[in-house]
């Protein structure tokens, strides 16, 4: 029976790869991108070698190439470099684990290229409106999810097993809202996407514009707050401090306050809700239950001590790049060792690709947030356009901290690469695009000025004259 359903699933997939591929390389890439986006959290397939998510993107990249759609490849050198730690990682690991290893590079793969796929989309199209309004349609797939979880213990759409939505984690007596990425990373989506609703509240020019992103916020909050989990509530309040003082010179003094205000009243209506009326309203008996033990949190005091060790046995190379192997709690694999993830990007990368690979990421985000720096520098001042670039320095300083108490490269979270890497290439795009238009790609692409104003016809558009 096991069998059957595995060959149903290859040819579910050897079949959505087909259609795709005829669907990318004969549609435009504004219909095939977004969609491509929207689908990555909701995996359809989803079996120890890779997820729908995966073979979509491979497709969409091939197609891509065929049609020459691929113009701009940059940040390329920090991709080959960081392939090739993984793959001399790979290397020094025992035979024993090199296929799993080779699996977790494969997938890794699709996350460059739908880092690539989208990055020239962005700049191709030059249509900002259209990439607010993929981001939005995202984050209210994810909370329909979330609510569906919170209302149901299980739903299967059309009775299909693969499409089927549970999972509340449970830690005792409390249930814990998982979403469709798990506990943690779900909240740090939330986080991510709640920054950007506020931004885009800032210019709404529409009282309906301003009434949906009020409710999508309270939506993300609420689900947060759902989740339980406090590394992201945390981050949730010391970003939007940040939101506030990055853009204190844009909002002025009566507006941060404002905001303030209603943010403030936002999250503790939410919280009356969420604690009252769902069974989800552990998250402030988890914060007040909290202990630091020698500067660490509890929940991270064993997985963060258990890595420490295992990260010096290895620590230029470390010990490949997946951390857990597939059945390893039941199955033993020679030259490997059962750790718990640790719960700490860091500390994640320190034990699978040793102390070069750490460089080597910390170099790519370095670069990348120097890269939107730049962006900031060349284009208007106090202007829309400016400040969504500086938007995604805020979104990738939340990345950053967020990650000390979870780690995302872990190979389950696949369909999470792939959300993060077309979010840095969006505002990477967006930060290249405001360098002076130059020569042939003038016709192109222009600059982040002239896009934003093209995209006023999408829906999502900026008010017209910022003060």
């Amino acid at each position: 029976m096991e069998d059957t359903g595995k060959l149903a699933q290859l040819i579910a997939a050897l079949s959505l790869a087909v259609a795709f591929f005829l669907f990318s390389y004969f549609a435009s890439p504004r219909k095939t991108v977004p969609w491509l986006i929207c689908l990555s959290p909701f995996q359809t397939i989803d079996n120890p070698y890779a997820t729908s998510s995966v073979i979509l993107t491979y497709v969409i990249g091939i197609a891509y190439i065929l049609r020459g759609k691929l113009h701009f490849v940059p940040m390329l050198g920090f991709f080959l470099i960081m392939l090739a730690i993984y793959f001399a990682s790979t290397g020094f690991a025992h035979r024993a684990t090199h296929i799993q290893h080779a699996i977790y590079i494969f997938s890794y793969g699709s996350a460059i290229i739908m880092f690539y796929v989208v990055y020239n989309f962005v700049r191709e199209t030059g249509d900002i409106g259209l990439v607010l309004q993929t981001l939005i349609v995202l984050n209210v797939l994810v909370v329909i999810y979330c609510v569906i979880q919170i209302l149901f213990d299980k739903v299967s759409l059309f009775g299909i097993e693969e499409l089927t939505i549970q999972g509340t984690r449970l830690r005792g007596a409390d249930p814990r809202l998982t979403g469709p990425y798990g506990v943690g990373v779900t909240a740090e989506f939330l986080v991510l996407h709640t920054l950007l609703a506020a931004y885009l509240l800032v210019h709404a020019d529409t009282l309906t514009r301003r009434y949906f992103l009020y409710l999508l916020m309270a939506l993300n909050v609420g689900c947060l707050l759902a989740t339980a989990n406090r590394g992201g509530f945390l981050v949730l309040i010391g970003g939007a401090g940040l939101f506030l003082y990055m853009f204190r010179s844009q909002l002025g003094l009566k507006r941060t306050l404002t905001l303030s205000i209603a943010g403030s009243f936002l999250l503790v209506f939410v919280s009356i809700v969420v604690i009252n009326f769902t069974s989800y309203g552990a998250m402030y008996e988890r914060l007040e239950a909290t202990e630091i033990e020698a500067g660490v949190p509890d929940t991270r005091a064993n997985t963060w001590a258990a890595a420490v060790p295992a990260i010096a046995e290895k620590p230029v190379l470390g010990h490949g790049p997946r951390l857990r192997l597939q059945d390893d709690y039941t199955k033993s694999y020679p030259g490997h060792k059962v750790v718990p993830y640790p719960h700490n990007l860091y500390l994640f990368l320190l034990y699978t690709v040793g102390f070069i690979g750490l460089v080597a990421y910390l170099a790519f985000f370095g670069w990348l947030f120097a890269r939107m720096r730049r962006g900031i520098k060349r284009s208007s001042a106090a202007s829309f356009e400016q400040g969504l670039i500086k938007l995604g320095i805020l979104l990738l300083v939340v990345v950053l901290i967020d990650q000390m108490k979870i780690d995302f490269l872990r190979f389950e979270l696949v369909d999470y690469w792939h959300y993060l890497f077309a979010i840095f290439a969006m505002w990477l795009a967006l930060a290249d695009m405001a360098r002076p238009a130059k020569g042939v790609n003038a016709n192109k692409t222009g600059n982040l000025d002239r896009a934003v104003s093209k995209s006023a016809h999408n829906g999502l558009s900026p008010r017209s004259h910022q003060r």
